[in-house]
């Protein structure tokens, strides 16, 4: 009973530790960098999705519109997610209680979690590239001296945007 015990607090802290670790990692270029309302985090003045270099990139006011739409329904569906998320977990500890833990529920629950947070990336992916695709090329280039100025100024805390210009 002692061990049964001890195993599943030992799960907790793995589960604890991983998640964590997860999480951490999505800070530093994924999901997180969205802000608890969908803006992307990480930029000058940070509102988001560009809103933040308004001034330095010359944005007009279509473009902030639409930024700001990208911005609001992108926050939207990464709510929704969170909420999901953090139901899963719930679902998860509560499964690691039961006196017989059953290992396909629990498999089933981790890669039901694994699924959803590749869905929020994809969504901030694609929110990134929805809003990098309103710029004009000049924009584009200044967006990138920024991003430059900004590593400089702060080393590995720049901004994340990659320096892809086929797309």
């Amino acid at each position: 009973m002692r061990k049964g015990i001890l195993g599943v607090l030992l799960v907790f802290l793995i589960l604890a530790v991983v998640d964590r670790g997860w999480s951490q990692c999505m800070m530093m270029g994924g999901h997180e960098k969205m802000g608890h309302r969908g803006g992307m985090k990480g930029e000058r003045g940070g509102e988001g999705f560009f809103l933040g270099m308004k001034e330095a990139l010359n944005l007009t006011d279509d473009q902030v519109a639409k930024l700001k739409a990208i911005r609001k329904e992108t926050g939207k569906k990464q709510i929704e997610n969170e909420a999901k998320l953090k139901n899963l977990h719930l679902e998860l500890e509560d499964l690691l209680l039961e006196e017989k833990v059953d290992r396909n529920k629990v498999d089933s629950t981790i890669d039901q979690i694994g699924k959803l947070h590749s869905e929020m990336k994809k969504i901030a992916i694609h929110a990134r590239l929805d809003a990098k695709a309103l710029l004009t090329p000049e924009q584009f280039k200044k967006l990138k001296e920024l991003k430059g100025e900004g590593r400089k100024m702060y080393p590995g805390m720049g901004m994340y945007y990659e320096d892809d210009e086929d797309d």
